[in-house]
């Protein structure tokens, strides 16, 4: 802590403060100062300043055994909204949430290209939208956060390659704030899917355990989360496992090396394994639909992706001994037939300790959770977390 720096400690004080009555459905400030270790006189002032600011509310007494009931106090989770996107291949994905991460509206649109002026463009109509709801609010709009599939200087908002997009060192969150007049935060799309699932599963503490997001559509990506904060790298660079080689003079990858992981596990890599062995095209949708109905070729194709992408969760778990593997993305349609045929692989490669500890599941969010972990980016901002 630096001390002396008032305006630092009041903030961390407030970021205590906050943070406990968001996790408390009401709670004294008798409990938030024996929680937080803060005297009463700071906990007094403090909420003072939350209950101007509408975050906090007075909602009757609780018990007591002596003296005066203790005023119970309740997180005004309502008092404004964020909005998380998701830049994808083709389509773009939003959600407006409140500040529990609560859904309040969702879009989804396919666009016509995806340059970045494309997907700007885009954000700029949601965020219209969204203002009508946020104008309601005490607090408003309190910023706009974005996941994109590729790699993304978090601390710049600086999206540095994203192969699939075919973008390059496009200061996205400069030029997005720009245009929308409101924070504007940017990251890997499997990072921001990864602070999802921490937000919508509060109850499994997930934050303070290990947990890896893989994300698993038109590329493959993962966000590890260690004691709370993303793993990011020296770089900030880190979790691109669609680029880990398993096969070393394989097929060429789109970033220019072979045997990627992402050309033998990725969704698009399904699809074009499936189109050329029954010489037709299909979309994601089509393909599920013929393996509810028992396509043979369908289950073959899927049996051979689900092991090689086994094999890079097998890695991932033996590196890292996580206590959650969460597949998400287009991944979480093709049902408990893939997830078996994964966890075989893993079965098979994996230190038996490492794997007898892993819950390896679906994202509950499917395809909204980088949206979500993408509004998340934003909430945790605001309550001053890091990330």
């Amino acid at each position: 802590m630096r001390t002396g720096d008032q305006t630092y400690i009041k903030e961390l004080n407030t970021s205590i403060v906050l943070n406990l009555l968001r996790t408390h459905a009401t709670i004294s400030r008798t409990e938030i100062a024996k929680k937080s270790g803060l005297n009463k006189a700071t906990i007094t002032s403090i909420i003072d300043d939350l209950l101007k600011a509408s975050l906090v509310e007075e909602v009757g007494t609780g018990p007591s055994s002596v003296g005066r009931r203790p005023v119970l106090l309740h997180f005004h989770a309502d008092a404004g909204v964020v909005i998380g996107c998701e830049i994808g291949i083709g389509e773009v994905r939003a959600v407006m949430t409140n500040l529990s991460g609560d859904v309040l509206g969702r879009w989804h649109e396919f666009t016509k290209d995806d340059r970045p002026e494309t997907h700007m463009l885009w954000i700029e109509r949601i965020v219209s939208h969204a203002q009508n709801h946020a104008n309601l609010t005490p607090l408003g709009l309190l910023g706009v956060g974005v996941g994109v599939p590729g790699l993304v200087n978090y601390k710049k908002g600086t999206v540095l390659n994203a192969p699939n997009l075919r973008w390059e060192h496009i200061d996205f969150a400069a030029m997005l704030q720009e245009r929308l007049v409101t924070p504007v935060y940017v990251d890997n799309e499997a990072n921001a899917a990864a602070l999802g699932e921490t937000l919508v599963n509060p109850e499994e503490s997930m934050d303070q355990e290990t947990l890896v997001y893989v994300s698993v559509g038109n590329g493959i990506g993962a966000g590890l989360i260690m004691n709370n904060r993303v793993l990011r790298g020296a770089e900030g660079l880190s979790g691109e496992i669609g680029h880990m080689m398993i096969e070393e003079n394989g097929r060429l990858c789109s970033c220019g090396s072979y045997g990627c992981l992402e050309m033998y596990a990725s969704v698009r890599r399904l699809l074009q394994a499936y189109e050329s062995r029954v010489s037709q095209r299909v979309t994601v949708e089509k393909y599920v639909q013929r393996l509810d109905e028992q396509d043979p070729v369908a289950l073959q194709v899927l049996e051979e992706m689900g092991h090689f992408l086994g094999i890079g969760v097998a890695n991932i778990i033996n590196m890292y001994n996580p206590s959650y593997v969460i597949l998400g993305n287009q991944v979480t349609q093709f049902g408990v037939v893939f997830l078996e045929i994964v966890r075989k692989t893993i079965r098979q490669r994996c230190f038996v300790g490492s794997y007898s500890s892993v819950d390896l599941r679906f994202s509950k969010l499917g395809e909204d959770s980088c949206a979500i972990g993408a509004a998340n980016l934003v909430l945790r901002r605001f309550f001053a977390r890091p990330t």
